[in-house]
């Protein structure tokens, strides 16, 4: 039996009108649509701690931003009392820097009152800062000192003031290591009572430094995200120490010191900006 040959050019006609036929449906033809990519969350955990090699870690808590009424009637330079806004959220830690983590940090502990669970103190503001700098190099998170705003809005924790538990002094003792209590010593961290954001210690044990230079009129650097003047001579100290009396542990109430000093009750507490 002959066996039919097809011209080769024939074979090429049909390949070409199939093709085109096939691509022709192809177009028609309903597409699915792609499954969108899952949405990566960007809301900031509420508690993260920084790991600090040698002493554990520094556990830190979330502050939202808002407004808050700073500042009081009291002393001049803690007025006038005005509405202050915070346009970021920042991470404070939950206590005073350790002298275990000072000392693993810095190499070095200035403290008076020894203890690795003790606040560390007599510590000098550039030291403070320099704390800082060296352990967010060595995490890679940005770490730095609160400004006098995010420290008072810290402390206050949502209360209408003076102090984070309310106006009642009688319970001054429940939140705070200071004259009546401590017995002219500094004590453990985190060892009173947290105020309603989860913050220990922001009230006595020891006083804690702000990046802001000191100014006798603190409403001079405005009022949304204010971080104190450009320059000046001390820096700002918060919170009352150990032998502070009711009035020295006030959230709104102000020191000042000489940063290269040493004073006997200063320490730290820091804060870190989210996303890092």
């Amino acid at each position: 039996m002959t066996k039919t040959r097809i011209p080769l050019a024939l074979v090429l006609v049909l390949f070409v009108v199939g093709w085109e036929h096939y691509a022709s449906a192809q177009k028609a033809a309903p597409r699915k649509p792609a499954a969108p990519a899952p949405v990566q969350s960007k809301t900031p955990a509420r508690r993260v701690s920084v790991p600090v090699k040698g002493a554990g870690a520094i556990e830190f808590v979330l502050v939202d931003p808002g407004s808050f009424s700073m500042g009081s009637t009291v002393k001049a330079d803690e007025g006038p009392v005005r509405t202050v806004t915070l346009t970021r959220s920042y991470y404070i830690a939950t206590t005073e820097i350790t002298q275990a983590q000072f000392r693993a940090v810095m190499g070095r502990n200035p403290s008076q009152f020894a203890g690795d669970s003790l606040p560390a103190e007599r510590v000098t503001w550039t030291e403070a800062t320099e704390f800082a700098r060296r352990l967010s190099a060595s995490t890679g998170q940005k770490l730095r000192l609160p400004t006098e705003a995010e420290w008072e809005y810290a402390c206050l924790g949502g209360s209408g003031g003076p102090y984070g538990f309310g106006s009642d002094t009688s319970r001054l003792g429940n939140f705070a290591w200071f004259e009546t209590n401590a017995r002219a010593e500094t004590h453990p961290v985190g060892t009173k009572s947290a105020n309603a954001w989860g913050i220990h210690d922001m009230h006595g044990n020891v006083w804690e430094w702000c990046s802001d230079w000191y100014s006798e009129d603190p409403s001079a650097g405005g009022s949304t995200d204010p971080a104190g003047p450009a320059s000046g001579t001390n820096k700002v100290l918060r919170g009352g120490s150990y032998g502070g009396a009711v009035g020295s542990c006030r959230c709104s109430n102000r020191f000042s010191f000489d940063p290269n000093e040493r004073f006997v009750a200063s320490g730290i507490r820091v804060v870190m900006d989210p996303g890092r």
